[in-house]
């Protein structure tokens, strides 16, 4: 994904704080460049983040690194 998608499916699920303290590292990192844009909306579509709370880098990579690995065996999470 792009930059600009990746910033676009922070602000549509409402964690355009969360995005604002994580971009640079989260950006750098590269981690979400070869991720489809229909897995990271499974992940705010599967996971509950109180909205408005500023969550760190490393706590949003140890999330979506679970959720990454059960999305892709198949395995259906949600947790709320």
């Amino acid at each position: 994904m792009t930059d600009g998608q990746i910033k676009s499916m922070f602000a549509e699920y409402g964690y355009e704080r969360w995005w604002e303290e994580i971009y640079y590292p989260l950006l750098s990192s590269r981690l979400l460049e070869e991720v489809d844009e229909d897995v990271l909306a499974a992940f705010f579509e599967s996971y509950a983040f109180l909205a408005g709370e500023a969550y760190s880098f490393t706590e949003f990579v140890v999330h979506f690194s679970i959720f990454q690995r059960l999305y892709d065996n198949g395995i259906s999470v949600t947790w709320r």
